[in-house]
């Protein structure tokens, strides 16, 4: 039997339960498929802090350092007080 497991186009819109299934991605480690996920939605919406703040741990953890930190202060900017 196989696993089930949540996807982003089982939630929709929502971007709340996006992200989460976007975090649960990070954690599996389908880093590619998170950072698509993540150009989605920050295409309709660039300044959404939390999915700025994902962005650049997905980058940091594909080694792409530079860009990873031009998103953690871009995600500072948006929302100051943005903990990771």
């Amino acid at each position: 039997m196989r696993e089930w497991k949540p996807s982003v186009s089982m939630v929709g819109d929502d971007d709340r339960e996006r992200m989460a299934v976007i975090r649960a991605m990070v954690q599996e480690g389908k880093l590619d498929e998170a950072e698509a996920e993540l150009a989605r939605l920050l295409e309709r919406d660039p300044d959404a802090p939390r999915a700025v703040l994902v962005m650049g741990k997905v980058l940091f953890k594909q080694g792409r350092h530079a860009e990873a930190e031009a998103l953690f202060h871009q995600a500072l900017a948006i929302e100051p007080g943005l903990a990771a």
